[in-house]
């Protein structure tokens, strides 16, 4: 009897220790999602971006409410907040009077911003991990947006209003500290200009005006630095809005038709472009149209004219399938949209209109797939103009916007 009791004493200490081991590797394995935050699982050191790349293999080809989500750094349950990224005491990245934003966090840890600052010059500033750096000044110019090569350059696209009656398609390169401009890239004005990068290749889409043609247009930049006309993906249609993504190297055109209201879906095949789906939208799609690929699966957010609400939309297979069920929220003036590593879609909103002002909003998947606000709603209850987002090297989201609090500087804003 004794030695009976000594073995079952010493089986029950091995259970309780493996079971500890289980549960502690549990902790570090599963992060949990809450409706308005994002908790980290108390002890977890899995890095962010293995927690993601597992969620993508076992979702693949959807978008989705995961389970798990990206961490804080935090070793016990705490949930992040939105805050300033700010330049020194300041929150203003830039000088007043911004437009045309656009955030591109990369894996380094750094930040890079594009805008037209002060109505009067594109600009490109970089956040280092501690102060924000003017990198370039560049001239006067329209539709700024950013893309970064698998070689780390990055390269900011826009159209140079600088010489008047031109408006042609420019890109600015910085690399290993300098910036090089390519200029002139089309034989006259263009506007809604989107960039797009797949390793060292950049794809640019834009809408050509020159002698009344109002076509959207594709281009190829090579990594050798040649450039190719890729033409244009519906000839018979003018575009009202563009965007553009690329998916290793196929670039995905998204378009909002301007006579019809249709929204269509194109790709490039290698020998030419071709109607992937269509009818996205039926009843009219605002500026804020913004497109991604993930895994192969294409899907569109935009704004709907007809009750002016952000919707997300994926192609199936088959189908487009409207992302949570339906609207993620009402009376929006501008939306940009990205999906983190995992596939869980972020949308971040200008609107409704409360107490004279058109604050900024972000949405997300809650864990019943449902759409629901992330932290503060609104996040800052000032009006927000041009808002983008992205994710960041810990696959969380940035934000940036112009501030009408800040006489519209723009103020980036990062989950901590």
């Amino acid at each position: 009897d004794f030695v009976a009791r000594i073995g079952r004493r010493v089986w029950r200490d091995h259970v309780r220790f493996f079971s500890f081991l289980l549960v502690g590797f549990m902790a570090v394995g599963c992060n949990v999602i809450e409706e308005t935050t994002i908790v980290h699982a108390a002890g977890s050191s899995l890095p962010t971006t293995a927690a993601s790349s597992l969620s993508s293999q076992s979702s693949m080809n959807s978008i989705t409410s995961l389970s798990s989500s990206p961490s804080s750094s935090a070793g016990s349950a705490v949930p992040l907040a939105w805050v300033t990224v700010s330049n020194g005491s300041s929150a203003a990245v830039t000088a007043p009077n911004a437009k045309y934003v656009c955030v591109l966090p990369r894996m380094d840890g750094s930040i890079w911003l594009a805008c037209r600052e002060s109505l009067s010059r594109v600009v490109l500033m970089k956040y280092d991990g501690n102060l924000w750096e003017k990198i370039w000044d560049g001239p006067d110019g329209l539709y700024t947006d950013l893309a970064a090569t698998a070689d780390g350059k990055i390269w900011l696209a826009f159209r140079d209003i600088s010489t008047p009656g031109q408006g042609r398609l420019t890109l600015a390169c910085y690399a290993e500290g300098n910036v090089s401009v390519e200029d002139g890239l089309s034989p006259g004005p263009v506007s809604l200009v989107k960039i797009s990068a797949a390793g060292n290749d950049l794809f640019v889409v834009c809408k050509d005006e020159f002698n009344g043609s109002n076509r959207a247009i594709v281009k190829r930049r090579g990594a050798d630095g040649t450039w190719y006309d890729l033409g244009q993906p519906l000839p018979g249609i003018e575009p009202y809005y563009l965007s553009l993504a690329s998916d290793a190297t196929t670039p995905w055109v998204a378009l909002a038709s301007e006579f019809s209201s249709r929204g269509y879906l194109c790709t490039y095949s290698g020998s030419g472009w071709q109607t992937y789906a269509s009818d996205f939208a039926t009843t009219g799609v605002d500026s804020s149209l913004r497109l991604r690929v993930h895994y192969g699966e294409p899907s569109v957010g935009f704004i709907d004219t007809s009750d002016n609400a952000g919707y997300v939309k994926a192609w199936r297979g088959s189908a487009w399938v409207t992302i949570g069920g339906g609207s993620a929220t009402g009376g929006v003036r501008q939306m940009d949209y990205a999906l983190d590593p995992s596939g869980r879609p972020w949308l971040v909103c200008k609107g409704p209109l409360s107490n004279g002002e058109y604050p900024l909003f972000v949405r997300t998947l809650n864990a019943g797939a449902a759409w629901g606000s992330y932290g503060a709603d609104p996040i800052l209850p000032v009006t927000a103009n041009y808002p983008s987002i992205a994710m960041d090297s810990r696959g969380l989201p940035c934000i940036a916007f112009a501030d009408y609090s800040l006489g519209e500087a723009v103020r980036v804003m990062q989950l901590r």
